[in-house]
């Protein structure tokens, strides 16, 4: 799965530390496209850094962004289940 998200919290990110942003994801298998616009009426996904609330890939990921950098991440899929031990891979824009 890739997606692009955008950290808007504050730079560097903790464990346990609250995360908010917007995504866009696309599977490889048949690039099928979904982002955060078309859920929770638009509005960006907040989640727990750490508590698997998302997936590894994106406590990962979010950790190593500033606050409103934008990143593509493209996650191994072993993170689907959020038990894996790959890393990412986090292409900073």
């Amino acid at each position: 799965m890739k997606s692009e998200t955008v950290a808007d919290e504050k730079p560097y990110c903790k464990m346990g530390d609250y995360a908010r942003v917007h995504w866009t994801a696309r599977t490889d298998a048949d690039g099928e496209e979904e982002n955060s616009k078309n859920y929770q009426f638009g509005n960006s996904k907040l989640f727990r850094l750490g508590h698997f609330e998302v997936s590894k890939c994106w406590d990962i990921a979010v950790m190593q962004m500033k606050a409103g950098e934008k990143a593509s991440v493209t996650c191994p899929a072993v993170h689907d289940t959020s038990k894996g031990t790959n890393e990412p891979n986090l292409h900073h824009h």
